[in-house]
């Protein structure tokens, strides 16, 4: 659409072709969404309100499925769906690594973890075996009573209590913060360490994409939303290169 009005603005087009797909699928002028990307300090409300929610006789591991959950899809950019189907035969704590099996478009995917993540699925599975054991290899990860996995209206309830609880509003032109939020805040965190870390922010995308399951760079880019910080690290970098001419 943009393009066609550019080509209008300099007189090479005589009307926009996209107008006719943009009334079908939806009004030009919808507002477009912008997910809420969270800020450090966000997080860590999240996860100590979520650390500290009370268990209730149908789901006694509420605070401690909640919490690793959502710290999985902070830490490791995981879909909710994916951390919800994981199983205990996916968790390799010897090697630091989830196995994401038949995820999205029927695409699998090993995906590694870090020690403070290995230490918070530990203190889970720990808390886990002594209330419902035993505990079988194709057992559900993350339940709420004996068998039961967690549905996904279940982790989406809590979480809007986790919000609530947090005091976390949203932005004026955002919508309420979503669960998959924290997939995209993974994807902008991540840039933005690159960016600090000094690193080739370019050659690093491809790996993102991987990472997060991607088989396609473009679909990765969908998550890079740019904020104040990115846009101070892109700044310092230009200036740091080319300095100021003017």
């Amino acid at each position: 659409k943009r393009f066609f009005d550019y080509l209008i603005c300099i007189g090479d087009w005589s009307n926009n072709s996209a107008d006719i797909v943009l009334e079908e699928f939806g009004s030009p002028n919808a507002t477009k969404f912008r997910p809420l990307i969270f800020t450090k300090p966000q997080i860590a409300q999240v996860l100590k309100v979520a650390k500290s929610l009370p268990k209730t006789r149908t789901f006694p591991l509420r605070a401690h499925v909640c919490y690793t959950i959502i710290a999985m899809l902070y830490a490791l950019g995981l879909r909710h769906s994916e951390a919800r189907n994981l199983r205990i035969c996916d968790v390799n704590l010897d090697q630091f690594t989830l196995a994401i099996v038949q995820t999205k478009f029927h695409k699998s995917r090993v995906v590694p973890f870090g020690p403070k993540m290995a230490q918070a699925i530990e203190a889970y599975l720990a808390v886990r075996r002594k209330l419902f054991s035993p505990v079988k290899d194709h057992d559900p990860l993350f339940i709420t009573f004996r068998l039961v996995p967690i549905s996904g209206n279940t982790l989406w309830k809590t979480f809007q209590d986790i919000i609530d609880i947090a005091g976390i509003e949203s932005f004026p032109c955002y919508s309420r913060p979503r669960l998959h939020d924290l997939r995209h805040t993974f994807a902008v965190h991540r840039l933005l360490r690159w960016y600090q870390e000094g690193v080739d922010v370019q050659s690093k995308l491809l790996q993102l994409s991987t990472f997060m399951g991607h088989s396609e760079i473009h679909s990765t880019q969908i998550y890079l939303t740019m904020t104040n910080e990115l846009l101070d690290e892109a700044n310092m970098r230009f200036y740091d290169k080319f300095g100021i001419f003017f």
